[in-house]
């Protein structure tokens, strides 16, 4: 079955997932109950190589994939989508202002 199919029947276990991160907030460095959902989740598809405790709460792991291709490095997660609903509110939307 091709990835893409496979994803799409995760579509209303990873919406479950969003509602529940949303309906429990944390912001900053202090994400420790988010951390603990997404090392479980990790654990749950057996990935095995969970780093925690990064910059106080953050989670790093290795998913080695099946097949050759591109690798994959970049920001996400709870605080990284929280600082641009804050970015947001204030009425920044996302734009960097250069002081100087």
């Amino acid at each position: 079955m091709p990835v893409i199919n496979r994803i799409a029947g995760f579509a209303e276990e990873m919406t479950a997932w969003r509602q529940h991160l949303h309906r429990n907030p944390e912001h900053g460095l202090e994400c420790h109950e988010t951390a603990r959902f997404v090392v479980e989740k990790l654990q749950s598809f057996g990935v095995t190589d969970i780093h925690t405790g990064i910059a106080t709460s953050g989670v790093v792991a290795i998913i080695e994939g099946q097949g050759a291709g591109p690798k994959f490095f970049g920001p996400s997660g709870p605080d990284f989508s929280a600082r641009r609903r804050k970015l947001r509110r204030c009425g920044n939307h996302g734009k960097r202002r250069h002081h100087g």
